[in-house]
């Protein structure tokens, strides 16, 4: 019982860090994105 414990402790924090990971690329892209049109559209 207690190494099913200790896999879905460790499922959990996996899926977590992938979560974490996954929101600050999307963050970045989306950064990246306002640069490019900020490069292409001028003021």
């Amino acid at each position: 019982m207690k190494i099913f414990h200790i896999v879905e402790f460790a499922r959990i924090a996996l899926v977590g860090s992938m979560a974490q990971s996954l929101d600050t690329s999307l963050e970045g892209s989306l950064s990246g994105v306002a640069d490019i049109q900020a490069m292409a559209h001028p003021l």
